[in-house]
């Protein structure tokens, strides 16, 4: 999004929440505030982490965030992808 905000270009590009889900999703189920969700993008963990790592993903992640994220499911499945 993008607004003048006092005066000023403001551009808001904050994505403030990761969900992971382990059993598919019928998205159509799914109940989202239209005031605060402008999108929803569903990705593969490694997609997204490529996509962020190459700068191919508009986004305000710390790559760590998404490398966390990728640990633990990977240690919690007993595998270490490091």
């Amino acid at each position: 999004m993008e607004e003048i905000f006092h005066g000023r270009m403001f551009k808001d590009s904050e994505y403030s929440k990761v969900y992971m889900y382990r059993k598919p999703v019928d998205i159509r189920e799914l109940a989202l505030q239209r005031d605060e969700v402008e999108a929803v993008m569903w990705m593969d963990l490694e997609e997204c982490i490529t996509s962020v790592k190459d700068k191919t993903l508009p986004n305000c992640f710390y790559i760590d965030e998404l490398e966390l994220v990728k640990n633990y499911l990977y240690e919690e499945s007993g595998r270490n992808l490091r």
